[in-house]
């Protein structure tokens, strides 16, 4: 099985959770070349850095960082990758808090394993960006 290389910035404070990011990609037939941030300065660092990430998967709570920002950030950098939105769960005040006029995709830190189908989705298709996996 020939795995899709996939580059992916993961903007997350907890290395556990960015290595599960990572697992379930690989698990799904990515070669994922994940590079973690959780800093203001990294985040910033990162999106100068790199000309082309693939996928940003962000967490929604981090002490050191703001999520809605980052997310800012990110889509004004680089407006066409796309976002997932790591969160423990999904919600509508979530939704509004983020800023639900970019486009963003969001995933439960349980339902990692739903994570390379979206990806391939958001890969093929930018229609297909705005999807919730709860």
């Amino acid at each position: 099985m020939t795995q899709h290389r996939l580059r992916v910035l993961v903007v997350d404070d907890s290395p556990d959770d960015a290595e599960l990011i990572e697992r379930a990609l690989s698990r799904g037939g990515f070669a994922a070349e994940c590079v973690r941030v959780d800093t203001p300065a990294a985040v910033a660092a990162a999106l100068k850095a790199c000309e082309r990430w693939d996928v940003v998967a962000c967490d929604v709570r981090m002490p050191q960082l703001d999520a809605a920002r980052v997310l800012a950030e990110t889509h004004a950098a680089i407006p066409d990758v796309p976002i997932v939105v790591v969160a423990g769960a999904y919600s509508q005040e979530l939704w509004h808090e983020l800023g639900s006029g970019m486009v963003r995709t969001f995933i439960s830190k349980d339902r990692l394993d739903t994570l390379p189908s979206m990806v391939r989705t958001l890969l093929q298709s930018p229609e297909a960006r705005i999807h919730s996996s709860g």
